[in-house]
């Protein structure tokens, strides 16, 4: 802007000094800016590596929060640590599940599960595991799994898995299969395909349990040589008490 003619000279000095501060401190704001990105932007770079002719960002790992600041999504391989999730967390689990869960041989050996996979995992505002995908998943909160698994799982607001689907090596095979648990993590139903051609759908409701589908000789319920397709039920203590084996009529017995 320019300085009117009438100014005296004292006038005009001190406008041109207010106007020099006011540069100054503009150019200082700029200054400042530059600073920040260049180090936000280099501190960035130190934790991953980007692409960017591909736009692919390499990283260890990537933990999303809510607004209020909790960890909600762990991705990485394995997921990076939260000091906010339940799972993976003695003393956290303990006052979670300790009424369910007293077992003590259970407590001594939480530290052998395998809680950290690679993959992405969800967590609930309260720190709970909800949802899950990725290879070599979490053991569930009752204990170790049969084998490695790779696939995804769903649990309830607490931290019990409700179900689940993937493949999992079990005595050296390899099944897939789909389960769906009760709200203790007790199966409810189950099925399964096993490269031994075993193939079957397993129901329980904590009282009796049924077997409809085929099984290998020497396999889970089925005792014999011979290969079974059919159905069996079963008790509570998993005594068959029924079955009809298409491969052998007198197999059939009642209860």
């Amino acid at each position: 802007m320019k300085i009117k003619e009438s100014y005296t000279v004292q006038e005009k000095v001190d406008i041109l000094s207010r106007r020099l501060k006011v540069t100054y401190f503009v150019f200082g704001v700029i200054l400042l800016v530059q600073a920040g990105l260049f180090f936000g932007t280099q501190s960035f770079a130190d934790s991953a590596e980007i692409d960017k002719a591909d736009k692919i960002i390499r990283t260890k790992g990537i933990v999303i929060v809510d607004e209020q600041g909790r960890d909600r999504i762990l991705i990485g391989s394995p997921i990076p640590a939260s000091k906010d999730r339940v799972f993976g967390n003695k003393e956290k689990s303990f006052a979670a599940w300790k009424d369910n869960l007293t077992m003590k041989a259970y407590w001594d050996n939480y530290d052998k599960l395998q809680t950290r996979p690679n993959g992405i995992m969800v967590l609930n505002k309260e720190g709970f595991d909800i949802t899950g995908i990725g290879e070599d998943m979490p053991d569930p909160n009752i204990g170790k799994r049969i084998g490695k698994t790779n696939g995804f799982f769903i649990n309830d607001n607490r931290g019990w898995e409700r179900g689940g689907f993937g493949t999992i090596v079990r005595d050296g095979v390899e099944q897939v299969g789909l389960g769906l648990d009760s709200s203790k993590g007790k199966e409810g139903i189950n099925m399964m395909v096993l490269d031994d051609k075993s193939n079957a759908i397993f129901l329980n409701d904590g009282k009796s349990s049924m077997v409809i589908g085929s099984l290998g000789p020497n396999f889970h319920y089925n005792k014999s040589d011979k290969p079974f397709s059919g159905y069996m039920v079963l008790d509570k203590d998993k005594k068959v008490t029924q079955q009809f084996n298409l491969f052998d009529e007198s197999g059939r017995t009642e209860k």
